[in-house]
């Protein structure tokens, strides 16, 4: 079919029915493979799902800190592109870490709170 139509545009000879004809046959295609691409989506779905129930797992401490994963995750993910989720799920857990230790000694020492709020202001107004 491809061949055909091909051969129709070079020959200047393509019809609107040749046009219809091929646009059906690439509908009739995508529906398809359209439950192949379901399937492979449901299943991603559920590995990275299973991936964060297992990242939580082993790092209980960061369970209520989901948001901040999230973030540290997104970072991380951009700073490493291509870093094969195991490690990539590695570092982010030492980061987030990290970052959620640094968030509790500012609450702990009201005088870096009050800088880090005027900062969060400053960065808002931004």
């Amino acid at each position: 079919m491809l061949k055909e139509l091909a051969q129709k545009i070079n020959d200047q000879t393509i019809t609107d029915q040749d046009l219809e004809k091929f646009q059906q046959h690439i509908v009739e295609m995508t529906l398809r493979t359209l439950p192949n691409t379901i399937e492979y989506l449901l299943k991603q779905t559920a590995s990275v799902q299973q991936l964060s129930e297992d990242f939580f797992k082993r790092h209980k401490e960061l369970q209520e800190h989901k948001d901040l994963v999230g973030q540290v995750l997104e970072r991380t993910e951009a700073e490493n592109p291509g870093l094969d989720y195991e490690r990539l799920l590695d570092k982010v857990a030492v980061k987030a870490k990290s970052r959620l230790g640094s968030l509790k000694t500012i609450e702990k020492q009201p005088e870096k709170r009050a800088r880090a709020i005027d900062m969060d202001k400053a960065l808002g107004d931004l």
